[in-house]
């Protein structure tokens, strides 16, 4: 899996990055956290998936999250009546490479 990583950040080096959908989101935003949340041992629990959606919540309070949500998660949120702060950015699913596009790309 370490291979494919470095593969596709290299990649991104010469791809067209503003195709992506979360190119002006991510191109503009001054830092934030990107979260992925899906295993069933995170959100399939209504405690355990509170437990999570409090730290984000107050984590959100100083950095923006930008957060695809799952299906599997978007069905549990519903589910478990799970409130997420405003500063949480909810997207629609993401590539893999869209995902590891962070906007002001660096050297790594």
């Amino acid at each position: 899996m370490i291979d494919n990583l470095l593969y596709q950040i290299q990649q991104l080096k010469t791809y067209d990055c503003t195709r992506f959908s979360t190119y002006s989101l991510k191109g503009n935003a001054n830092g934030y956290i990107f979260l992925t949340l899906h295993r069933p041992s995170n959100v399939d629990s209504r405690e355990t998936f509170e437990g999570i959606a409090a730290a984000l919540n107050h984590i959100a309070e100083d950095t923006p999250i930008f957060f695809p949500v799952h299906p599997r998660t978007k069905k549990m949120m519903g589910q478990f009546d799970i409130k997420l702060s405003e500063n949480i950015k909810r997207l629609p699913p993401l590539g893999f490479k869209e995902s590891l596009f962070c906007g002001r790309m660096r050297r790594l």
